[in-house]
């Protein structure tokens, strides 16, 4: 699953019944629950969205008939505000082609919360939405790994790889820092726990990953440079703790030094989101 794609598996019921013991229960057009759940399946792209089929360009049945389980593979055409259009191709179990589906359009209808912090494998796909409709002039792919035992090394290649396909070759300089040579792309990648981060765009880009903990004011102060007095600010707009606030420029100085800036760059708070989101400027 990604931000823009997946590939699902829906698990039919070939004994169901849809219509009155009275009534033929021959499906011309195959099973319908089946072909609802290939919709929602797209759901999970975007997560903190909740979509309504609203129109399809063309759906082309080749045999709707195939006993057993359905894989949908699933990627995005376009989107734009709250359309998103898909295109689908369904299969069988052994990978005989059901039908296809052109231009499925879905809208935006209302927003999803998720109270007690994001599954795993939601993520991903949430940050690199958000990021996109926050910056909309960039573009970039954002991967999670979760890895106990690996160093570090190996799940940033792996992280990296989710965001830029397997096959991608990474070297790595004297710093650490990982590349992708002769891609055009710049990539980021940070660790916290068994927790893996990482981006990728043809812009600059950096990204940092840290746990929220309380700390001393001392401490604070040591981390944050002259960033320390935007805490309170931050605390304030935010309604927010300071150890969070505190968290989120340390991240952003990381970032900063990542991408070659001076780290005594001055920060400012740009604007603070419903959902949590803050956006800050250099």
């Amino acid at each position: 699953m990604e931000a823009t794609q997946c590939i699902a598996e829906i698990g039919t019921d070939d004994s169901q019944l849809w219509f009155g013991r009275y009534l033929s229960p021959e499906l011309l057009l195959g099973d319908p629950g089946s072909r609802d759940a290939t919709i929602h399946a797209i759901q999970a792209c975007i997560p903190y969205a909740q979509l309504l089929p609203i129109g399809i360009d063309r759906l082309n049945f080749i045999d709707v008939h195939i006993p057993g389980s359905w894989t949908v593979s699933a990627k995005e055409r376009w989107h734009e505000g709250d359309l998103f259009c898909y295109d689908l191709t369904v299969r069988g179990q052994n990978g005989e082609l059901r039908e296809t589906w052109e231009g499925l359009r879905l809208r935006k209808v209302s927003p999803i919360t998720w109270q007690d912090g994001w599954i795993e494998p939601l993520l991903a796909p949430y940050i690199e939405r958000r990021i996109q409709e926050l910056l909309p002039n960039v573009s970039l792919r954002v991967a999670m790994h979760h890895e106990v035992t690996e160093q570090r090394r190996t799940r940033t290649e792996k992280a990296l790889k989710k965001c830029l396909g397997v096959k991608t070759e990474l070297v790595w300089r004297q710093d650490g820092k990982p590349e992708v040579p002769n891609s055009g792309m710049n990539v980021s990648a940070a660790h916290a726990g068994d927790l893996t981060l990482a981006v990728a765009s043809s812009m600059s880009i950096a990204c940092d990953l840290e746990p929220v903990i309380k700390r001393d004011d001392q401490v604070w102060t040591d981390l944050l440079g002259i960033h320390r007095d935007l805490v309170a600010v931050i605390s304030k707009e935010a309604n927010e703790d300071s150890d969070r606030a505190a968290t989120r420029i340390w991240t952003a100085r990381e970032c900063l030094k990542k991408v070659g800036a001076l780290l005594e760059t001055p920060l400012t708070l740009k604007s603070h989101e419903a959902d949590g989101w803050i956006l800050l400027g250099a």
